[in-house]
């Protein structure tokens, strides 16, 4: 910076008294031990409170000289002539008044080691100098460490590229550095140029590039113009992350005017030296990927707290198993941050423009805001710092909207199936598309969680991209409700009462198995004659439903006709009716992402019996029985033995009690939060190329659609004039992917 507004005449020199006396004084300090020097013009009261702070915050061995550049205010050599060569302070007051870049020059003459150089409107906080100096000795060709600072063009924090001469409300400067230093990854990112505001200059880069060039005096551009001399020797200037000083700002030079024609002066001489420099700080301005933005990332966030973004357009009226996670995630992410007392980081949730009041009240009031998605493509984008969708992505418009409202995004991943099992989806496109969005998400995203170790493993061995430092495990939480859900039988479930019956819970998904129910209870039947009726609870999907295998399986078996009791989908109220009740809950489901209902029969002590397959054998441990077999026969003499020896049934349930204190929503919530701070702290993984990539897939995509509706069209017209249609083939070329 600038400290005067008069002409340039050539470089000023210190009375040799005055310097000899300087040059014997810093003789006093070891000289590995940098020396801080002030530049000053007028400024006094500013000026004291720096030398404040740098007397409370600076070792006494460091000594702290500074240069009065001609200064008409004659309070400032009437209070510091007097101090000077005491202990570790010197005063040099410039007779001819000659600008900054003159005074520092000066300064770096007269030191022997490296420097630190200090404006004069700048304050420091505790341990500053060693933490600069750890920045600046970070690499063996580093030239220049700079802190961070409110007020300091492209490093300002915490609003990015906006400096400010006032911290944020309610924040001192201690507060600040503290929650800086504490978050900080210590990247010592490089910057394009050291800004001016506080710069430790090694001995090193200052022997080899001769200080700044008097062309630039009095101010404005000096440090640009070294850093870029140091920069084609291959040196480096980095950013000490880990610091925070409080610049007040552009306070030296009052004649605006003139300060901003020295400044396009200098300008057009920076961009005649360095054609590339302008272009490097717009890349810098802008740039999430590369560790000076996750830098400045980490220090906004600290200061202001992280948003926090949770997509629950899965939301309706209705609540199926992914709708109940998603809403006790909610609430568990709220409990661990109110337990964290963190009030920066804010939590939002995203709900689909069509669901009003889908999301209950009592998990609106635990987070800051429920918006739509509507509403969130208005706000400036990106709007948060982290969105995370608890369930799969199934549409190009989800993974849009993740990715472009955001700087980092998390999906869950509950399970493989709709990935894997074709007949799961309406047709073989949707189908296709789902891998192909399912692969696009695996391999942008963030961060990947997975309910169990084996929904990770499986993910991963279907080509998926899974890295362990993009992926984690967090299971759900299985513990009973606070309140009890309150147990209402339909009235056709009414005719159960009285009798015994097992229970198999779920949609008649093949995975689920229910085939293989029947002909375990056929077997039940046959060998024991027990007198129990079987009852199916769940929807029927018309796409990958087992009804017309378990039709042709009654069919087959008539006895079956009056003891298979199917109840179709059940409420909430009803499910519990049945679980209290049910004798045996049978879970021969082949794939489960976890699998919560054999813990929902154990709190209302109803013993399970599944395989020990998929996540069950994970999450339900070695202290259950399994049916190790789904051979009928093998399978109908386990149940029989959790049927009628009670001792062996309550065994069951304590051993699926046990194995659930493993899993609460609490430990679910501290895991989520954990991996949100991981990933935060990386830069973000869906990368500039990436990007592109998606919007090119984008295009491809939209392109497709259009030929889709154009052959179409043609068709229609075709017809309309008693022509055929698009022969099969053309229509498949042109509508091809």
């Amino acid at each position: 910076m600038p400290s005067m507004n008069s002409e340039i005449t050539s470089q000023t020199q210190p009375d040799e008294n005055t310097g000899q006396a300087v040059r014997e004084w810093l003789t006093r300090f070891e000289p590995q031990v940098p020396l801080i020097l002030i530049p000053v013009f007028e400024a006094y009261d500013d000026t004291l409170d720096c030398l404040k702070s740098l007397f409370e915050h600076t070792p006494a061995e460091v000594p702290i000289l500074l240069i009065d550049d001609g200064s008409t205010d004659p309070r400032i050599s009437q209070y510091f002539e007097p101090l000077s060569f005491k202990d570790r302070f010197a005063y040099l007051r410039k007779t001819t008044n000659k600008g900054f870049v003159d005074s520092v020059n000066l300064g770096f003459g007269l030191a022997a080691g490296d420097v630190v150089i200090i404006n004069s409107d700048v304050v420091v906080p505790p341990r500053w100098l060693e933490r600069l100096r750890a920045a600046a000795y970070s690499g063996s060709t580093v030239a220049t460490a700079t802190p961070l600072t409110n007020h300091g063009g492209i490093i300002s924090v915490p609003y990015r590229n906006q400096p400010t001469g006032e911290l944020p409300d309610g924040f001192s400067l201690e507060t600040i550095d503290q929650k800086i230093e504490e978050s900080s990854l210590k990247l010592y990112p490089p910057l394009p140029a050291a800004v001016g505001h506080c710069t430790y200059f090694k001995r090193m880069a200052l022997d080899l590039l001769d200080g700044f060039d008097p062309v630039f005096a009095p101010g404005y551009g000096e440090e640009v113009d070294f850093s870029q001399r140091a920069i084609l020797l291959g040196l480096t200037n980095v950013l000490a992350d880990d610091l925070f000083v409080y610049h007040k700002g552009s306070r030296s030079f009052n004649n605006q005017a003139a300060r901003q024609r020295l400044r396009d002066e200098h300008d057009a001489i920076i961009e005649k030296r360095y054609p590339w420099y302008l272009a490097s700080v717009g890349e810098a301005m802008g740039d999430t990927d590369a560790p000076l933005g996750l830098a400045l990332d980490r220090a906004r966030a600290a200061i202001l707290g992280y948003k926090i973004a949770i997509d629950v357009t899965c939301l309706d009226a209705t609540h199926n198993g992914t709708q109940q996670a998603t809403l006790e995630l909610v609430r568990a992410l709220a409990q661990a941050k109110a337990q964290r007392q963190d009030d920066r980081t804010s939590l939002t949730l995203i709900t689909r423009d069509n669901a009003a009041g889908a999301c209950p009240p009592d998990i609106a009031r635990l987070v800051n805001e429920v918006i739509t998605v509507t509403e969130l493509k208005k706000r400036p984008q990106p709007a948060f710092d982290l969105f995370h969708r608890p369930f799969q992505v199934y549409a190009l418009e989800d993974l849009e909207l993740l990715q472009q409202t955001s700087a980092r995004f998390v999906i869950t991943q509950l399970d493989s199936l709709a990935y894997t099992v074709p007949a799961y989806a309406p047709d073989p496109d949707w189908w296709d598309k789902v891998r192909r969005f399912t692969r696009l998400a695996f391999g942008t995203a963030d961060g990947l969680i997975f309910i169990s170790e084996e929904a990770r493993r499986e993910a991963a061995r279907q080509g998926l991209e899974v890295t362990p430092d993009r992926s984690c495990v967090t299971y759900v939480g299985v513990e009973p409700r606070p309140e009890p859900l309150p147990a209402q039988p339909s009235a056709e479930m009414e005719r159960l009462t009285g009798k015994p019956f097992l229970l198999m819970l779920g949609a008649n998904f093949r995975h689920k198995n229910r085939l293989f129910g029947l002909r375990l209870f056929t077997k039940l039947l046959e060998s024991y004659n027990w007198e129990g009726n079987l009852v199916l609870a769940g929807p029927d999907k018309a796409k990958g439903g087992s009804a017309a295998a378990e039709t042709e399986e009654l069919k087959q078996n008539p006895r079956l006709a009056d003891r298979v009791i199917d109840l179709g989908p059940v409420s909430e109220n009803e499910k519990q009716w049945l679980l209290e009740n049910a004798a045996l809950l049978i879970y021969p489901s082949i794939v489960e992402g976890f699998g919560m209902v054999p813990f929902e029969a154990a709190w209302v002590n109803t013993p399970a019996l599944t395989g020990r397959i998929s996540a069950l054998g994970e999450v339900l441990g070695e202290g259950v029985i399994y049916l190790e077999s789904f051979e009928p026969g093998e399978a109908a003499d386990v149940t029989w033995q959790l049927l009628t020896d009670p001792k062996l049934a309550r065994q069951q349930i304590a051993a699926i009690r046990a194995q659930a204190k493993k899993f609460s929503w609490e430990k679910v919530g501290e895991k989520t939060w954990e991996f949100y701070r991981q990933i935060l702290g990386k830069a973000p993984h869906l990368s500039k190329t990436i990007n592109r990539q998606l919007a090119q897939y984008t295009h491809l995509e939209n392109e497709h659609h259009k030929l889709q509706v154009w052959s179409a069209e043609l068709n229609q017209q075709l017809v309309a004039q008693g022509q055929k249609r698009l022969a099969p083939r053309l229509k498949k070329w042109l509508t091809r992917k």
